[in-house]
């Protein structure tokens, strides 16, 4: 993996000290290959006591920390390589920053930097997507649903954006039960999302296990799909 330019260090670093740097960076890339993540981050972290204004450093540290499921320390790598980072690196570093806050749970965070990597690439349907999965987990079903539309409108409707959708709709359907009128269109909705993608993709598992839940729940107010 290639570093970032000597002309970049700032007056901390020799050039001895950027060698040595460049050098365990390399060698905790091959420990990264190799699974050995403690001995990786051991490597980063002297790499970045050698040279600490620069971001490569600080993001293969985080990669180690992902190694060792150590999510939260990730995050903090990943925020201190974003401090340093040039604007062309931003959104990779973003991504693993995003990835690693939805794995240790601050979802709201997550949501923060897939906002953030949506106003660098506003065009990128994956951010949507991944945005309005993790909108989904805590409740937001209708900020879910309005990015898995852009998704689609950016990238074109698939089974699998079809079934996210239907769930969307579904989750609205049922956080809605005092409101008959609204749960009985968010399920309708839903259910045809769900048929959508089981016209192109007959056995996608999670649409058919979607589609008897929501005729089911569909049969409460007389409706025979």
């Amino acid at each position: 993996m290639s570093s970032e330019p000597t002309h970049h260090l700032g007056l901390s670093a020799t050039i001895g000290d950027a060698s040595q740097a460049q050098l365990l960076l390399d060698r905790c890339h091959d420990l990264i290959r190799e699974r050995d993540y403690s001995r990786a981050a051991s490597a980063a972290q002297q790499a970045i006591d050698l040279v600490p204004d620069l971001s490569d450093r600080y993001i293969a540290m985080a990669e180690a920390m992902v190694g060792m499921g150590a999510h939260e320390r990730a995050v903090e790598a990943y925020s201190e390589a974003y401090r340093h980072a040039r604007p062309d690196k931003r959104f990779e570093i973003l991504k693993g920053r995003a990835y690693n806050k939805h794995r240790a749970g601050d979802y709201i965070g997550s949501i923060d930097d897939l906002t953030e990597m949506i106003v660098l690439q506003p065009e990128n349907a994956q951010c949507y997507t991944r945005r309005g999965i993790t909108r989904g987990e805590i409740g937001d079903y209708q900020g879910s649903i309005d990015d898995f539309d852009k998704a689609g409108a950016i990238a074109g409707l698939n089974p699998d954006l079809h079934n996210l959708l239907a769930h969307a709709h579904m989750g609205a359907a049922f956080a809605e039960p005092d409101d008959e009128m609204a749960a009985r269109e968010s399920a309708e909705k839903a259910l045809r999302h769900f048929d959508s993608a089981l016209d192109e993709e007959p056995l996608h598992q999670q649409a058919n296990g979607g589609v008897q839940m929501l005729r089911d729940y569909l049969g409460h107010f007389g409706i025979d799909r």
